[in-house]
This record gives structure tokens, sequence and C-alpha cells, in this order.
């Protein structure tokens, strides 16, 4: 049966006060008063007829309603049949009007204190019957949906929006789907979610109701559920910056779930690495020197391994935090923002499984780009000049002479050039030398022997199910990733289970374990974490354009030229009295002649016990175990010239006199090792409490205590000799380290400076404990479903932080307003507007620096004292016992909005970040004992405004949609306080941390101001730069002053503004999208020249070598005739000013084409769906400088290749 009332509740309000006092009548003053037709009115109510007239019943109700305050309810079929009213132009009382209107039935009038008249006939004992109902919604496929709007309303809904007019009272339903609602018997049951199609029934006598919502068409937005990490709430009641990625994006194929994040959110900066991996920056830099990550929380629980430990094919969903009411709850942790990552779970349903593959492929790196070098004539020309000026006249000597102790290696060109000036070749030989370099080109070979094309291959298969009692998610991952080096490959296994369990009524449990295996072989080199080189890259970099590494034959040629001046080698070292007489060396039988494995093995398990105390309140208890463990062992057999070289050189200089080197190192291979691991436990008590009140008044609550522990330990054992990978033996130095001399009569101890391997003996070990303690709160509590405010708050101790508790504990907190202006009555004749919701947030957060210590830490040797057989020890850190935690606050005001039933929809917000008591390494008078000390003295402020626009328009119904996407994010970045005396010219230019400037951007890139040539009174014009005053100073040493006097700010290196491009076009069973972002407004140095003083080895010069060469020289360094310190010039030439540019750029990131099988087919296949899909990343870049050069990857480094990738999903 239909019930119709007009206006009962949400008349206009004038005022917040009105709506106040209103629910307080409503509440507390609801006596019901009984009256007949003739005794509702005051005597004096009269009413105006505009003309004699025949009219409905419910028309006479309009007129009254629009005429006085009351209002009326009664079952919309009620008058269906009844007959028309008489009126008179003119005044007539309201009683009259109303009792000659209902003379014809028989009719029970009862008034509420509201004004509100309830018409009933005379056989009904109750004009309404009132009952509680409850229910649960679910999407199509039986999933809980949180969240969704659940509303009494008086009449049927004639459109997806629900109007105010007729709406009783409403709720949300809670994280399992399920709601509970006060409701008439008559009235309408309508549930209603920006994602779905709204849907109603008429409420009966039953008590419960399951209801199916479908997806909207018209939905945009598909997330309305946010996560915090400890709670998942709806978005409609949420007043922090959540940002959300759309499922549809994250399952896209991905080796790395944070591929999918980049260009989706606004004020999220990402930097994509040349092996895939992404860099986030939220909302601009928060610290100076701790952390500036944001934090990654999985399933409730911060991790370890990052986005590299969980298996993008199980991720449900992925918000971003990104103001203070978003992120507080996690405390001294989240000042740079968190990522929230919630996996898939098991559904109330039969089994389920999905099967996923694909293979990412791309071209060899781009070696031009990656040397980025100068030709072989142009290298030739260059150490020319530099042979003929006896190197330019350096302060190191020239050339070698003819003597066993001159073994410094050069390139192959100046060898010839001092051959021939030695007179061991004829010119004629030199010069038939040098033109055979000029002809070679060894790229091709480094293409074929050396490069790789990467080759990503991918699988994952997913099982889920379960019943009422039990549902489970489980999934096997691998993946095969071979790098663009030889020799270089990661196989990746992963292993994810979820349980839930409903133990007992009310008694939940969870359990999720995640296994994880890695085997990386890296056998094409490791980079020295210290010094740099020995990587592959490195290795490639330091060959000449003419150093090919194979014969025309097809042997490999002997590159030990590399190593040691070879024409004095040759002549003075007896090859046969070393323990090795091979002495070649060639970068492939490096490759293939070493393993260099790293394992991982990694395991992370969290359990959780959740009881229902009482009706919407929760006690759960929790707790996450990790450890992370991995295994280096790196081998290297003799027959690499690195095991060969240790050995040989590691004998004694008796050759020198024409003996026998004394041998120290057993021959054979070398075997290194070293582990660590990270074990870690965060426990997790918390009580929850999500109750609907009086049907307009909601509260959300949670509370609770956590401990966290995270002990990270390294063991790096002494290298084994003489080792048979076959027989697993080692063998112990030949004779004593202490004693002991080097080929060229230096101590062996001093092995360790020259060589990769070690002869120390003693184990190395380091432990590290962090340990927190937080207490924490979130209150939210929202009035008639518009309005919200909520509080949070966290306080965070650690053992890293100073003894005393008033700076040990330190209070994080967070409020928050929402109200939803779109629900007003004021909104309601807007009928574009689907959506509008105002937010405001104010809170603090922190952050802190494990290493910094605010007591004294020493730091004890690996081994005892040569000489006393005793430990030494120095002190690492003088320590600070005022040392507190840095806070950020953060202000933040944002709107949601949604138009033309969700075409177009989106957010905007706007922010102001203040970092205090910013830990900085403070300049300090040497008085004090240090130079530098860890203090709170820092301050910093960013500025920003987000914007983020999407549509969806469907333009054939489902079948042909387009849906868009755009951010756009800009950010202000300043340094407010930092306190430092002198900056030194190398802190400027060497960028952050060193270059940070109160009153400047943290990202500033400081240059030179080239001043061209001078000539300082010796006759000879030399280049210089701007100086203290002004003044001249030449390359060949440091400048004088303070540095902030003549180095000029030339731009930030960040980009203040970010934007993102999203589209997609569905065409019946194609999908086609595309990712663009941009970045605008920063700076980036250009590749310069890189004038080498050739003091050994190759000599490296780029391909700017021609730019110098012809320049001018008071607009560029030029190369210098005869200058003894040359080699200074590495202090200035990187940094000048006219190497400055424009680093804005756009970037076309992704690519993605899918193909859904039709039903029809899958059906036949015995599947439900099945999926066929291309995709390329990282497309092109449209760069806005003159010099082609990618600003975030820069001339002479790795730079991701184009990506494509084939692949296909299928569920059954």
């Amino acid at each position: 049966m239909k019930k119709k009332s007009t206006n009962v509740l949400f008349e206009k309000r004038k005022n917040i006060i009105n709506i106040i006092m209103r629910s307080f009548i409503f509440l507390f003053c609801s006596t019901v008063f009984a009256f007949s037709p003739g005794n509702i009115f005051s005597q004096n109510v009269k009413v105006q007829i505009e003309s004699d007239k025949k009219i409905t019943i419910d028309e006479v109700f309009n007129i009254i309603k629009q005429q006085t305050d009351f209002n009326f309810i009664y079952k919309s079929d009620m008058f269906k049949d009844y007959p028309k009213v008489d009126v008179k132009k003119g005044s007539i009382a309201a009683n009259k009007l109303l009792k000659e209107s209902l003379s014809n039935g028989h009719f029970k009038l009862e008034i509420l204190g509201n004004k509100t008249i309830v018409i009933s006939t005379d056989s009904n004992t109750s004009p309404l019957q009132e009952i509680l109902i409850t229910g649960q919604v679910v999407d199509e496929n039986g999933m809980p949906i949180p969240g969704v709007n659940v509303y009494v309303s008086s009449r049927h809904p004639k459109s997806q929006k629900v109007s105010n007019e007729f709406v009783l009272r409403g709720t949300i339903t809670d994280f399992d789907g399920k709601f509970t609602i006060q409701a008439e018997v008559g009235y309408f049951l309508v549930t209603s979610s920006i994602s779905y199609e709204s849907n109603s029934q008429q409420i009966t006598n039953k008590t419960e109701y399951n209801i199916v919502l479908k997806e909207s068409i018209n939905a945009l937005s598909e997330v309305v559920l946010v996560s915090t990490g400890y709670q998942s709430i709806s978005k409609e009641r949420a007043t922090g910056a959540y940002e959300g990625i759309k499922k549809s994006q994250l399952e896209k194929p991905s080796s790395n779930i944070s591929e999918r994040i980049v260009g989706m959110v606004a004020g999220v900066q990402s930097s994509i690495n040349a092996d895939g991996t992404v860099d986030f920056q939220i909302r601009g830099l928060s610290s100076l020197s701790a952390n500036k990550s944001p934090l990654i929380v999985l399933d409730g629980f911060p991790i370890e391994g990052g986005f590299e430990s969980i298996n993008p094919n199980d991720v449900d969903s992925v918000t971003i935090l990104k103001d203070a009411a978003a992120s507080s709850i996690w405390g001294a942790k989240a000042a740079n923002g968190v990522i929230v990552v919630v996996t898939k779970k098991g559904k109330k349903e039969k089994m389920n499984v999905s099967i996923s593959s694909f293979v990412k492929t791309s071209s060899k790196l781009d070696l031009d780009y990656a040397l980025a070098r100068g030709s072989s004539s142009d290298v030739i020309a260059y150490e020319q000049k530099a042979f003929d000026s006896n190197f330019f006249g350096s302060l190191f000597g020239g050339p070698q002479g003819i003597s066993p102790n001159e073994l410094t290696p050069y390139s192959q060109a100046i060898v010839a050039m001092n051959e021939a000036r030695l007179g061991r070749i004829t010119n004629a030989e030199r010069d038939a030398r040098l033109a055979t370099y000029r002809g070679l080109d060894n790229k091709q070979q480094i293409r074929d022997y050396l490069l790789e094309s990467p080759l990503t291959q991918q699988n994952n298969i997913s099982i889920s199910g379960g019943n009422e009692v039990m549902t489970n998610n489980v999934s096997i991952l691998f993946e095969d990733r071979k790098g663009f080096f030889q020799g270089d490959q990661t196989k990746k296994y992963l292993i994810n289970f979820n349980n839930q369990t409903n133990v007992a009524k009310g008694v939940t449990f969870n359990v999720g374990v995640m296994l994880q295996r890695s085997d990386v072989k890296t056998n094409s080199g490791q980079e020295d974490p210290l010094y740099g080189g020995g990587d592959m890259l490195s290795t490639i970099r330091s060959l000449a354009p003419w150093d090919m590494l194979k014969n025309a034959d097809g042997s490999l040629t002997d590159m030990s030229y590399l190593k040691y001046y070879r024409p004095n080698l040759d002549a003075f070292v007896p090859f046969d009295k070393f323990a090795y007489s091979d002495w070649s060396y060639n970068p492939i039988t490096e490759v293939q002649n070493r393993e260099l494995e790293t394992k991982q093995l990694n395991a992370r398990i969290n359990a959780g016990l959740t009881i229902d105390i009482i009706k919407g309140m929760k006690f759960s208890s929790r707790i996450q175990y990790e450890q992370f463990k991995t295994t280096a062992e790196n081998y290297y057999s003799d027959k690499t010239f690195d095991v060969r070289q240790f050995i040989n050189e590691t004998s004694g200089p008796e050759w020198n006199y024409g003996g026998t080197p004394t041998q120290l190192v057993p021959k054979g291979g070398i075997l290194e090792q070293g582990t660590s691991e990270i074990e870690s436990y965060n426990f997790r008590n918390q009580l929850t409490y999500n109750r609907t009140f009086g049907q307009n008044h909601s509260i959300d609550f949670l509370g609770g205590t956590e401990i966290q522990n995270k002990v990270v330990s390294t063991t790096t054992s002494p290298a084994a000799f003489g080792y048979d990978p076959e027989t697993l033996v080692s063998s112990e130095l030949l004779g004593n380290r202490s004693t002991a001399s080097l080929w060229n009569f230096y101590p062996a101890q001093y092995a360790t400076y020259f060589y990769d391997f070690s002869i120390i003996p003693e184990h190395q070990f380091s432990e590290n404990t962090d340990r927190f303690f937080s207490v924490y709160g979130n209150l939210a509590y929202t009035y008639n479903d518009k309005y919200t405010v909520s509080g949070s708050y966290r306080t965070d101790a650690a053992n890293i932080i100073a003894d005393n508790p008033k700076l040990r504990y330190d209070p994080f907190w967070s409020v928050g307003l929402g109200w939803h202006l779109g629900k007003e009555n004021v909104t309601n004749g807007v009928s574009w507007l689907d959506k509008l919701y105002l937010r405001g947030t104010y809170g603090s957060g922190g952050n802190i620096i494990p290493t910094a210590s605010f007591t004294p830490l020493i730091n004890l040797s690996n081994s005892l004292d040569a000489v006393t057989r005793q430990l030494t020890g120095s002190i690492s850190d003088l320590g600070n016992p005022t040392l507190r935690w840095e806070k950020t606050k953060s202000f933040n005001i944002g709107a949601d909005f949604s138009v033309l039933k969700g075409k177009i929809s989106g957010s905007i917000d706007v922010y102001n970040k203040k970092g205090e008591d910013l830990i900085v390494n403070q300049s300090l008078p040497s008085v004090y004992g240090t130079s530098a000390q860890y203090l709170n003295n820092g301050k910093m402020i960013n500025k920003g405004i987000e914007l983020n626009i999407g549509t969806y328009v469907p333009i054939n119904g489902k079948d042909i949609v387009w849906s868009g996407n755009f951010t756009y994010g800009y950010n202000k970045n300043e340094i407010t306080a930092f306190d430092k005396g002198v900056y030194s010219q190398y802190e400027l230019y060497a960028g952050p941390t060193t270059s940070y400037r109160e009153g400047y951007n943290a990202n500033t890139l400081w240059a030179y101001q080239y001043a061209g040539m001078h000539d300082f009174g010796g006759g000879n014009l030399v280049p210089t730069v701007v100086g203290e005053n002004n003044a001249n100073t030449a390359l060949t040493g440091w400048a004088a002053g303070d540095a902030r006097n003549y180095m000029v700010d030339q731009g930030t290196t960040n980009a203040p503004t970010t934007i993102g491009i999203r589209n997609s076009f569905k065409i019946y069973d194609f999908d086609l999208s595309f990712i663009v972002t941009g970045k605008f407004g920063h700076v980036f140095r250009r590749q310069s020249f890189n004038y080498s003083p050739v003091i050994s080895g190759n000599t490296s010069v780029n391909e700017k070598y021609s730019e110098v060469a012809n320049g001018d020289p008071s607009q560029i360094i030029p190369i210098p005739g005869v200058e003894p310190r040359y080699y200074f010039y590495d202090r200035y030439y990187p940094y000048m000013d006219y190497l400055t540019q424009n680093a804005s750029h756009i970037r076309f990131q992704e690519i993605n084409l899918t193909y859904s099988i039709p039903g029809q087919f899958t059906k036949k296949m015995g599947i439900n769906s099945m999926n066929l899909f291309a995709q390329a990343n990282n497309v092109g870049v449209i760069l806005f400088n003159d010099f082609n050069e990618d600003p975030e990857y820069p001339k002479g480094t790795l730079r991701p290749q184009s990506m494509f990738t084939f692949g296909m999903n299928l569920n059954f």
C-alpha cells in the first residue's frame, strides 16, 4: 500500500539553531493529538481561493500547506476515487474547507507536535504501523557494500535522486553492508549510492530486507568507502582529504602496484626509476632530514618491504591520505602522507578461480642516451690536445715513462702517442693506430654482448570462496624478470592467504599470511655503495669508443690495457712468477664467471580476533609479525680478472728484484657472504563503536593502544679464499696479513683500499632497535546525514627520543568539519546538482630521524687494533638530550561535488602545511666541541591547491561510454627558519640536504654566474665566475667568502605544478584508455662538457666536445691550454648558470587496450569471463628544452624504455 505525504520533516529552515530546536521538539514533544476535520486549525486561520473551480483533494491539501505551517501524511491511494471538491473564489476558514472537503468519507485526523497532520480512515486503529527493520545491502556479486545511504520515504522516488521533501529518516550501512532503521508499514525503503542505481521497495510487515544494488552506468566514482588503515569510513562522512584509485586502474597489468598510482591523484608527485619502481611525494617536502617517503599501510598495518612485497593482483583498493585529518591517526609516521592498500578477501560464494598472465618487454636501453659520449675523433682530438700540453701541465705529471713503477693505465690513443714519444714505436705506427681507432665504434658489440632486452613474465592464480562460517582467498604469483644487462635476472615467488572465520555468534577470527621468495642475480656487476663503480653501466662508460669486446675472428679481446699501462707491464712484470700468469681482462669473461646472488625470504603474518560486545560496539585484538631475511652470496671464480688480480697483487714485491712473489691469498675462487634481517611486530588492541541514534545521530568511534618493535641486524662474514663451489672447501691465508706486503710494497692490511675484496678475518655485526608505544583515538559525529564533526588524537613514544617524558610523549591530533550542502532544502530545486560536500580540517602530525640520537653514541671498530690488539672506537654522535619530535601542522579546506547525474564530479582542496621543530644538522662554533649537531631548529611551509575533475558519459547505455579524469596540483615550498652561519660553495651546489637556505625552496638549484675570461695579471686569460663582492674568481681554487653572496637561485628542481589526464573509451567489448602526466615550473641542469684532466684510464669525453671546442670563451668555459690545476674545474663546470634549463615536460605514461570476450562465448568455454589486453608504457615525452634531454633522466643515466605488455586474465 502506497503512502503519500507533503514536506513532512524537511521544511526550509533558516539556520542551524532552528534545526536543533525542531529536532528537540520532535524527539521530546512527540505527543499525538486527535481531531475531527472541523477543529484542526485555529478559528483565525483562513486560506484564499483564487477562482471558482473543481479540484482534487490532493490540491486542497496543497492549498492549505502553501498558506499555513501544516503538512499532511496519508496513503497515496486513499483519495484515488474520491470526488472532486467545488471551491469558490474568496476567503474561507481552513477548518471549514477541510471539513467540507472530507465530508464524503469517514476519516480520522491526528496532529503531531511538529504540525504534521496524519489522515487515516476510521477503520484503522493506527494511521502508521511502526516497525524496526534490519537488512544487508550487497552488490551483484554478493559482496557487502559499506557506506550506502538507506532512507525511509513517504513517497516512491521518481528518480535516482531522493527528494528531501519525502524523506523521514536515514542511516548508512556498516562495513558488512548491514543496517537497522525505524520504518512505517506502507512507506518505502530507499537505498542509494553514487556508484550504484537506487533501489526502492515498499515496506511490509516483514522486518528483514536483503537488497541487491546494480552498478550505475552513470557512476563516476568507484570509491564510496575510504580506509585509514585503522578503520573504513564512508566517504560521505569523511572530513579529510582522501583520494582513492579506481578499481579499473588497479586491475591493469603491473609488476608493482605503485605503477597504478602514477598520475592518478592530485598532489601526489611520482618519479619512475629506470627499473620500474616508483618514488612518491605527497604535498611537497615535509622534513629536511627525516625520511621523505609516505607511509605504506597494508591491511591495517605499516609494512616492511614496500610495494615489492605486495601482489598487485591481490589489491582491492588503494587510498591516499593527504591531510592531517586523514593521516594524523598514524601519528609520527604520517607527516609525509599515507598510502593505504587493502587486499581482496574471500566472498560468501562458491569457489571462484582467477588466472592472469602477461609478458612485458622492451628494446635494449638507449645506449646513445646512456653514454652520451663523443665520437672516436672527438676523443682523440681532446687527448691529442692533452698529450701535447703534457696533460695540460698537470701537477700530477705527464705521460708514463719506461719504468716498472709506472703501470697506471691510459687510453690506447694516449698509449700510442706516448709509445711514439718514448721511441718504442714509430710515428707512422702511431698514426696508423690512431687512424684505426678513429674508425672504430663498439656500441654494437656492447648491445650484442653486454646488454639484454628487458623481459618480464608474470603468472598469477587466485582462488576464493566461502560460506556463512568461513571465507578464504589464496593467491600464488610467479614473476621472472630480466633487466637491461646480461647476467641479471630476478625470480619472485609470492603466496598470499586470507581467512575469515565466524568462530561463534559475534566472534570473528581473521588471519593473513604472506610468503615471498626472491632470487636476484646481478652477474653484470654491483655498484660500490661508497665509491660507485662496479656496476655494468659504469663498466660500459669506462670504455673508449674503440675498445672492442671481440676481435674480428670472434675471439675475446684482451682489454687488460684498461687496468695497466700494458707496454711497461709486458716489459717488466714476470708473469710466470705469479700465481696466475694470465693477466687478461674482458667484461664478457667477468659476467660469465661470477655468480652474484641475493636471496630474500620474507614472511608476514597478521591475525586478529573481533568480538561484538553490544550493538555497534566491537573489540578487536590484532598482531602482525614480519621477518625479512636477505642473504647475499657473491662468488667470483679465478677465471675472473678481479680474482686473478687480487691474488697476484696481494703477493709480495720480490718480483721487483728478480725473485718470486710471496703469495698471501690462496689460489681459487673467492666467496663473499652477508646477511641482513628485519624482524618486527605490531600489537594492537582497539575498540570501535558505530551507531545511529534517533535516526539522525550517528557516531563513529575508535580508540586503542599499539606497541611496535623493529630490530634490524646485519652480519658480514670474512671472505672465503680458495673456495670451490663443487667441494665447498676454502683455505686460510698463506701468510700473516699483519706483516705481509703487497706487490707494490704497501702493507697487506691496506688491501681493502685498493681492491674489491678484503682480507680482514673478523665477522662484522650491527643491530638497531626501534620501539614505539602509542595511544590513539578517533571520534566522528554526524547529524541528519548532513553535518559531520570529527577529531583524532594520538600520542607516540619511542626509544630514540629523549628520556624526558615531556619530550618523549608528543600528541598528534586533528579536527574536521563536513557539511552536505547538496542535501539542504535550498538545493532541492537545483536538479543538476547531485552532491556538494564541504569539509575542513586542521591538525598536527610528526616525524623523526632514526639516525639522530639524544645520547652520545660510540662506534666500535670491526677488528682489533694492529698495534694494541684492543678494540678502538670513535664518537659518532655527541647526542642532543632535548631532541624531540618534528611537527607538521596542516590546514585543509575542500569540496566534493557531483553534477548532471554523475556525468561530472570531482573535488577541490586548498591546504597549508607547516613544519616546525624540524631536525636539521646545525652548524656550530667548534668551541662547543663539534662543528655540527642535530637540533630542532628548522621550519618549513607548503601551500597548495589540488583539483580533481572526472566525467562519465554513457553515449549508448553501457555499450559506448566515455570516462575521463583530470588532476591538477600546485605546491609552493619555502624554508621559513634555518639558522646557519657561512655556506661554502660545495654545500650549495651539492643540493639537498646541504643547500637548505632560509627563505628559499628546499629544492632550490644553486649555480655559479659565469663571468667569462679574466687576466689576473700574469698575461693569461682564464675562465672565471662571479665571486664575493662581484669579484672575478678563477676555477682553480675555492671561492672566498659566503657562497650565499655569489651563487644564484635558479629555481626549484621539484615541479610546483603537476597534472594527470586519464581517458577511457568503452566501445562494446573493447576498452581503450590512456594516461598522460605533466610537470611544470621547475628547472634542471643539462649535460655539460666534462673537462677531463686526463689523470689515468680512458678519457671521458662526452658529446658536448664540439660545443666547447667551437664555443665563445666569454659564454662557455673553454678547454685550457696549460693549466696545472685543471683537475679543480670539476668544482665549477657542472654548476654553471648557462646549464640551467626548463624542466617542464608532458609524458605519455600509458596506453591500454582490453578486449572482453562476449558472454555467449565464455559460457561455451565454461568460464565466467575472459579478457585479452595489450598495454604500452613510457610511450613518449614532450620536452620544453632545446637539448632533447629528459629532465628526470639526465644524459649519461638509464632512462626507462617504452614497455609493451601482452596478456590475458580469465575467471571461472
